[in-house]
């Protein structure tokens, strides 16, 4: 009897000692879990950190990138546009010294639409003309060949610089104007002048007009970083010349350059808007995104497996 009891005391303690074996194995198990949950967290709060840097770094990155681009841009069509006007206005000085063009004789027509000829593949210039020193249009000769004399130009800037303060071998570059005669008649013009003079008296000018859209699509609209660069051009008083403030409120990356010759002075922006910074940044931050996606779930699948091999077990 006391044997039978010492059995059933020893099965008792084993079932005791089982059960708490049992209940260690469980709360093991529970706490593993709990590990490699938080594990898993961590990993995703860790790569999503990565992930958030790594982006602002590369929009960072890309935005420096356009912003260097943009700057070589902007220098090379300032200084195109600026090495255009001393070209240009270097050879009409060279026509308003000419002996017959000085003297107002037939001959000065005949110069002039040489020059003209000269020029007029190009799409820039409309036309030359000679103003006596009333501001009377005497001779044109333009790409259309149909003269058109007698006009007034006495209220231009350009007349009034010549009449007032040039000296012989100047030239200037006049504030962009519709134009009234001529090819370009009703297009908005950019007039470059030089004053002639007989025996040190003034007694006219000689101006050309360019066509200030083709002189920007020719000089600036061929410079780009993408499709969507936006070139803006302004006046010494901030009037845009070309383009629009609606295209400059979009600009996200802008660079600027002044541009100074022939009296002219002018401020050129050149800049990128925000779907072109998007449109550039937006693969980088799909391949990335995949990329994040692709370890997150590499880790969730590593740690589903060994989770299932420890209750193999």
């Amino acid at each position: 009897m006391s044997q039978c009891i010492l059995t059933d005391k020893y099965k008792l303690r084993l079932i005791i000692v089982a059960v708490g074996l049992l209940r260690r194995d469980m709360l093991l198990r529970d706490i593993l879990k709990k590990i490699w949950v938080l594990n898993l967290a961590l990993i995703v709060v860790l790569a999503a950190a990565f992930y958030l840097l790594l982006t602002k770094d590369t929009k960072e990155e890309i935005e420096e990138r356009i912003g260097r681009k943009l700057q070589v841009i902007t220098k090379a069509q300032a200084a195109n546009l600026s090495s255009f006007f001393e070209i240009f206005g270097g050879e009409l000085t060279v026509i308003s010294q000419s002996p017959s063009v000085e003297s107002g004789k037939k001959e000065a027509e005949q110069i002039l639409s040489a020059f003209v000829n000269q020029w007029k593949d190009s799409g820039l210039i409309g036309g030359l003309i000679f103003v006596n020193k009333s501001g009377n249009v005497v001779y044109n000769s333009n790409v259309s060949g149909v003269a058109d004399v007698g006009g007034d130009v006495s209220d231009r800037d350009y007349f009034k610089w010549a009449k007032n303060q040039a000296e012989i071998g100047e030239y200037f570059v006049g504030t962009p104007v519709v134009s009234r005669l001529g090819a370009t008649k009703g297009r908005v013009i950019v007039p470059v002048a030089s004053p002639v003079f007989k025996d040190g008296l003034f007694v006219g000018l000689i101006a050309a007009s360019i066509d200030l859209e083709n002189l920007v699509q020719n000089f600036l609209g061929k410079m780009e970083v993408s499709s969507l660069t936006t070139t803006i051009l302004k006046d010494a008083n901030g009037k845009v010349l070309y383009g629009s403030e609606n295209d400059q409120l979009n600009l996200v990356l802008v660079q600027k350059e002044k541009i100074s010759v022939g009296g002219l002075t002018w401020e050129l922006m050149v800049g990128s808007p925000v779907e072109e910074l998007k449109m550039i940044v937006a693969p980088i931050y799909m391949r990335q995104l995949a990329v994040f996606v692709l370890i997150i779930f590499g880790m969730v699948a590593y740690v589903s497996f060994l989770m299932k091999t420890k209750n193999a077990y």
